[in-house]
């Protein structure tokens, strides 16, 4: 809702100072502007989901499922597999974003929209060790107390 505000905003400020021309123009600089200030914001916060948020879900997560983690990325340090752990949440974050039937963004990250998501992502994932993480990764955040348990 904001984003759109925003943009609505900045083309009124383009009709009053060029008329119907700065109203088009000066909307697509604010569409522009919207768009770069999401990508700066997401680079900040290092994602969709808050940096806390993620970051305990995935330690909480690995220090629960240790075995399955190895077994699906071997070879890999403690913080490589943090961080792989790490991108698979954020990846379901993006494919819940974008199957999100409403134009709210919470909307994404509730229960009915996130979780099958998550199945969508445990899918295309190419070995079995890869998809059991992401099948104990979707269970373990319904149980999780940040999420929904």
């Amino acid at each position: 809702m904001v984003p759109h505000i925003l943009i609505l905003c900045i083309a009124i400020v383009g009709l009053f100072v060029h008329g119907v021309l700065g109203f088009l123009a000066w909307g697509a600089a604010g569409y522009a502007l919207v768009l770069l200030i999401s990508r700066l914001m997401r680079g900040y916060s290092g994602g969709l989901i808050p940096r806390d948020m993620r970051e305990q879900t995935v330690i909480d997560f690995i220090a629960s499922h240790q075995e399955q983690c190895h077994r699906a990325f071997p070879g890999k340090s403690a913080y490589e597999v943090n961080r792989a752990v790490s991108e698979l949440l954020e990846e379901i974050a993006e494919h819940a974003v974008k199957s999100n039937p409403s134009k709210d963004l919470r909307q994404a990250f509730s229960e009915a929209v996130f979780i099958p998501a998550a199945r969508k992502v445990e899918a295309t994932k190419s070995t079995s060790d890869l998809k059991q993480v992401v099948a104990c990764l979707t269970g373990y955040i319904r149980e999780h107390p940040l999420w929904y348990g």
